[in-house]
């Protein structure tokens, strides 16, 4: 891909500075026509903080070579996570922020943990914790870092820096899964999106798991492309154990990852022509294979996370939309929350969930042409994709950027490749501003939903 292609009159960067103005715009109407429902003073701070970080980055990075841009990943990740501890400390009087009950079952975990040996550890959780194998990955990495320090002060900034480091190395991993599909501008884009998107620093800050496995993710998936490019039994090792990983941190993920397995294997056999037709049932497969996992690792099926997730989003929306916007936002969204109760986590990353929605339409059109056009190298991430998607409606978690955060690294290269092909459109003009309009729209009358 040439880095002075340009699709609908604008590149990349220009469509980039284009949405800032959008949010910009909507975020100053709403606080305009609903002052007393502004955000607390300090997360309006971190708020316009980590906006400059996103503009400041993604005017960079395109300049300047990879290992400058993953030092400066690693000191802009350990500043903005200190940052938005010492506000959550301040303001909060804890260092975990808003409403952290997770974060604090895995302090408490931890500190706990630290007390027994390594091999008792997986044990010990089960027995004293109540946590399943999911949960052992996180616990192992939170207790080295109370093993290492004993002051909870300083462990939690050893975890962010643990955090950091995965972070870090995801920025390059994707780069890397991006240079099989695009030439080195546009995976640098790719590699930006993922840099700046802010819900990493709040999961370094709040002592929850997702950087680590999605960091898992990402190298299963280009240790899962390089194979399948050079046949290299190293890269078959690594491939599996990456994707087994994924068991100590979220056990839905290794079952998403073996099915794009088993997609990249047909790729490689005479089945391939039968791609297309596996990926309708592979979400349904997926599902139901999901739901006999669940059970046999945990003992719960698909209907207590069913339960859990309509408790989760009865307060934002109605129960008989539910279906139909959890279909909507597994692709579109999640909408940024910019109004409501003063204190609510979602505000802090609001910038980035307003980008996320504005090249989804990309996304959407990219998957579509990928499918008609029959390009078969980008199934395996579709499998996973589709997977996720149909998680993500049968349990109502599509408005929880937690929920979304391991699909984001394959929602943005997927809507780099619609972006390129973008030119094939006619009116693609009046679609993108049609549609621009059409989500703010969206974003103002979802958050009147704490106005009424």
């Amino acid at each position: 891909m040439s880095g002075n292609y340009m699709t609908g009159g604008y590149s990349f960067k220009n469509y980039f500075i284009i949405i800032f103005i959008a949010y910009l715009c909507v975020y100053a109407c709403m606080y305009i026509l609903f002052p007393n429902m502004i955000p607390a003073g300090w997360i309006v701070q971190m708020q316009m903080i980590f906006s400059v970080y996103a503009i400041f980055s993604f005017a960079l990075y395109n300049k300047i070579n990879i290992a400058s841009i993953l030092v400066l990943v690693f000191c802009g990740h350990m500043i903005l996570s200190a940052i938005l501890r010492s506000y959550f400390e301040v303001e909060m009087g804890n260092p975990f922020g808003i409403n952290p009950v997770d974060s604090y079952n895995y302090n408490q975990e931890a500190k706990e943990t630290a007390q027994v040996s390594f091999l008792q550890t997986g044990q010990f959780i089960e027995d004293n914790m109540g946590f399943g194998m999911d949960d052992w990955g996180m616990a192992f990495i939170s207790r080295l870092c109370y093993v290492i320090f004993d002051k909870q002060e300083s462990a939690l900034v050893c975890l962010s820096f643990f955090n950091t480091i995965a972070v870090t190395l995801s920025v390059l991993g994707i780069y890397k899964l991006g240079r099989f599909f695009f030439s080195r501008e546009y995976a640098k884009y790719v590699m930006t999106l993922w840099a700046i998107f802010p819900f990493s620093v709040y999961l370094s800050v709040n002592f929850l798991k997702e950087n680590f496995f999605v960091l898992f993710i990402i190298y299963s998936f280009y240790y899962m492309y390089k194979f399948f490019y050079t046949k290299s039994i190293v890269s078959l090792l690594l491939m599996s154990l990456f994707i087994s990983s994924t068991l100590f941190f979220r056990n839905i993920i290794f079952v998403m990852l073996i099915l794009s397995v088993i997609v990249m294997l047909m790729m490689k056999t005479g089945m391939r022509n039968n791609i297309r037709i596996i990926l309708v049932f592979s979400a349904i497969i997926g599902v139901i294979s999901l739901n006999l996992f669940l059970k046999y690792i945990s003992g719960f099926g698909l209907d207590f996370f069913y339960e859990v997730a309509t408790y989760r989003g009865g307060d934002s929306v109605g129960a008989g939309s539910m279906y139909a916007l959890s279909s909507v936002m597994s692709f579109f969204g999640p909408l940024p929350r910019i109004i409501g109760i003063p204190l609510r986590n979602e505000y802090l990353f609001g910038m980035i969930n307003f980008f996320k929605i504005a090249i989804s339409l990309f996304y959407v059109y990219g998957l579509y042409r990928i499918v008609k056009k029959d390009v078969k190298e980008y199934y395996p991430m579709i499998c996973f994709l589709l997977s996720g998607v149909a998680m993500l409606i049968i349990s109502n978690t599509s408005f929880d950027i937690r929920y979304q955060y391991t699909h984001l690294p394959f929602v943005y290269i997927i809507s780099m490749y619609g972006f390129y092909n973008w030119k094939n459109v006619k009116y693609r003009w009046l679609i993108n501003t049609c549609y621009l309009f059409l989500m703010g729209a969206m974003t103002y009358f979802y958050n009147l939903t704490d106005v009424a």
